[in-house]
């Protein structure tokens, strides 16, 4: 089952490969790296190795992937209210876009399971960020071993 999905994130990254789904994961994955007060060095090593270990995030420009995700980190270290906003605004465009907003969620997943095991912080906004896509926590995880 785990394949099967992960295959399926393959196909639907492949189709929904722009720069706004970029963000989007970035974003999910930056505010839940964030929700400890920082992105820590393992969550930064988490993304490298997600890249290089799941093929679904192989769609994506690494390079890019991190230049999105330093400017988010910037962003919030300047300003943790403006650049929280900015990120959850980009997110609320996809809220009803359930494939879409559920995709995103499992590849940020993906990336933040990388590290090893999420932190209580993460892990709860990790599932605020669920429902501000509207998509059930466990639809996300479901197939992914967690």
């Amino acid at each position: 089952m785990q394949q099967l999905l992960l295959e399926k994130l393959v196909v639907e990254a492949r189709h929904w490969r722009n720069k706004e789904l970029l963000k989007a994961v970035m974003a999910v994955f930056a505010l839940a790296g964030l929700a400890d007060g920082e992105l820590p060095v393992a969550a930064r090593q988490g993304l490298f190795q997600a890249f290089a270990r799941q093929p679904s995030l192989r769609e994506f420009d690494l390079h890019k992937a991190l230049a999105v995700l330093h400017d988010y980190a910037e962003a919030f270290r300047a300003d943790p209210a403006g650049a929280t906003a900015v990120m959850e605004a980009k997110l609320r465009r996809l809220a009803g876009k359930h494939k879409r907003a559920r995709t995103i969620l499992r590849l940020a997943y993906l990336i933040l399971a990388a590290k090893g095991e999420l932190s209580d912080a993460e892990r709860t906004e990790f599932r605020r960020l669920c429902a501000l896509l509207d998509v059930e926590p466990e639809q996300v995880w479901e197939g992914l071993g967690d």
